[in-house]
């Protein structure tokens, strides 16, 4: 039952145009992510733009030259963030970025199956930063028919499992 509960969530979670935040944080995983924040930070809705999870070889003119569209008045206020390596490491590179920006809020953009356990993760790592979340619908993602898609089924199912997982880690951390 919590299963189907988690698939009617995730497939349902509004896209709300966010406020101004004060950091607009992307965890790698999908292009579609990264030009969904970079247009969040193109339209004025966060000051700076950690792209969490981005691989030693990757640099921003590689990231940049992936959209459809361009965004070169944005390079300064965009931070390469290449030392996480899974959702835990990405809560942890953000909140290292939260301290040296000082800042109060954030826009968490990722998946919307990744989105409970990547703000279950961020809110313990970051308990005092106001989060904002906006999740990305992936065209991979077969989210209408994803009962009659294997692929689709399973990701859901295993990002359930992480889910649980992760619940029930915080909650022995805060025993």
């Amino acid at each position: 039952m919590g299963f189907f509960i988690f698939i009617q969530t995730v497939l349902n979670l509004p896209v709300v145009p966010a406020s101004r935040v004060d950091l607009i944080v992307v965890l790698t995983g999908g292009e579609e992510r990264i030009h969904a924040g970079l247009q969040m930070l193109a339209r004025g809705h966060g000051k700076k733009l950690l792209i969490t999870g981005v691989h030693n070889h990757v640099s921003l003119e590689n990231i940049l030259a992936q959209q459809n569209e361009t965004f070169p008045s944005l390079k300064k206020s965009i931070i390469l963030g290449k030392k996480a390596v899974d959702t835990q490491s990405n809560a942890i590179e953000a909140a290292d970025w939260v301290k040296k920006t000082k800042a109060h809020s954030l826009l968490l953009i990722t998946a919307n199956y990744h989105m409970p356990r990547s703000l279950l993760i961020f809110n313990h790592y970051l308990p005092h930063t106001n989060i904002s979340t906006h999740p990305v619908n992936p065209r991979s993602v077969h989210q209408n028919n994803w009962v009659t898609w294997p692929g689709t089924m399973g990701l859901l199912f295993l990002e359930y499992n992480k889910y649980l997982v992760s619940l029930i880690w915080i909650g022995l951390l805060r025993l």
